[in-house]
């Protein structure tokens, strides 16, 4: 199943992004506009920042220098261990826990706050507010035209805003995340003002804030999950340290097996929450776009390859297109299909040879299996009605055949 229409000559982001756009050549807006921050010049500025920021953490003497939102992969859980045993830093470990999370993160969230000697809030956020920020705000994300990212944005914005408002209420002063280099972000440290025009007027920020205000009213004002940008309380500095270091995931998962974890139980695939095929099926139908594709596309953009699976294989650009259609092949064919395989490694492989092929790593690829078949279950959870399996361009196999015997 390949691209249904043109893509960026350079990158993967396809031209039904509202928001891109295009030269003679081919080439993405993105592609021809780069982002200072991620050069060298801009990261050792960004590093001579952050070592300002623990300073000054360490000068003030706050109970905790920094709140570390923990996922519970294998980013998260090195960057605990790194802010305490390099920089000697007194971390608070956030853990937000979710109905939909896997069970394996929050063990290895405990694990590492254990191995660490740091304390540890976990965090239930409200099971009812999440399933209608996602039934209704996913679509007014795409009415606003955030891109097919907007499934996962929803869920970040969320963190983002409980860690920031729950970090300045206990007067710690930065909250760190562990977004990679690989995820290419816009900018490594929001500080200041910096970060206060971040939330009044960056284009997503500002949007979703807007989105959340539609939703629910002023029903969660003064809550943690509302920023406010112009109250008269500082918001802690954002920071992403695994971007600005030299960071490097074979390093990080050396260092957690000395502390005892098992490379099995830190992967993506194992701790992330398994609501990427579920949504990409909304960014399908907006975009033709699997909703990771714009952090895939810079990868490609920056380094001329994407990392996939607990080894970090490196794909090619033709590779990774190859594979974003083999992914999209199975997600539709799971959510909109038979859905009676067996669940072992056989079965899925016998299904889907290329898809195992190209990820190459057994447990990677069962993993993702596993989370493509949630979808129906998902759509239940969130109330929400799949698209039309023929708006995504997907006849049942048996479908199709009745057609063709029909006189």
């Amino acid at each position: 199943m390949a691209p249904s229409g043109p893509i960026c000559t350079r990158c993967l982001l396809p031209r039904t992004i509202p928001y891109l756009s295009f030269d003679d050549d081919g080439v993405c807006s993105e592609c021809r506009t780069p982002r200072p921050s991620l050069t060298v010049a801009g990261r050792a500025r960004a590093e001579a920042k952050l070592d300002e920021l623990f300073d000054r953490a360490k000068r003030d003497r706050p109970a905790y220098h920094v709140l570390v939102l923990a996922s519970g992969g294998a980013d998260s859980c090195y960057l605990l261990d790194l802010l305490r045993r390099t920089y000697g830093l007194e971390p608070l470990a956030l853990h937000i826990a979710e109905d939909i999370g896997r069970p394996q993160a929050t063990r290895n969230v405990q694990r590492i706050a254990a191995a660490t000697h740091s304390d540890l809030i976990q965090f239930g956020m409200d099971a009812e507010l999440v399933k209608r920020w996602l039934r209704e705000g996913l679509p007014l994300c795409f009415r606003h035209e955030l891109g097919p990212h907007a499934g996962r944005d929803l869920f970040v914005h969320l963190r983002r805003s409980l860690s920031l408002n729950l970090a300045a209420r206990l007067g710690i002063p930065i909250v760190a995340e562990a977004v990679e280099l690989g995820q290419y972000p816009r900018r490594l440290i929001f500080a200041g003002e910096r970060q206060r025009n971040h939330w009044r007027r960056g284009r997503k920020r500002a949007a979703l804030r807007r989105i959340f205000r539609q939703v629910f009213g002023d029903q969660y004002d003064q809550s943690l999950y509302v920023v406010d940008p112009d109250g008269a309380t500082a918001l802690p500095a954002l920071v992403f340290p695994n971007a600005i270091l030299r960071y490097d995931k074979t390093m990080a998962m050396a260092r957690l097996g000395e502390l005892g974890f098992d490379r099995a139980d830190l992967g993506s695939a194992f701790t992330n929450t398994p609501i990427n095929p579920f949504v990409s099926l909304f960014s399908y139908r907006a975009y033709d776009a699997h909703v990771n594709l714009e952090h895939l596309a810079s990868e490609i953009r920056y380094a001329g390859h994407c990392r996939i699976g607990v080894d970090g294989r490196k794909l090619d650009r033709p590779t990774v297109i190859e594979l974003l259609a083999e992914m999209k092949a199975a997600t539709l064919e799971l959510a909109y299909g038979a859905n009676d395989l067996p669940d072992d490694l056989e079965a899925y492989g016998e299904r889907f040879p290329r898809l195992r092929e190209l990820l190459g790593h057994d447990e990677v690829f069962v993993a993702r299996v596993r989370a493509k078949r949630e979808a129906r279950h998902f759509a239940d959870y969130f109330g929400m009605a799949l698209p039309a399996p023929e708006e995504l361009g997907y006849a049942p196999p048996g479908a199709a055949r009745a057609d063709r015997e029909t006189p």
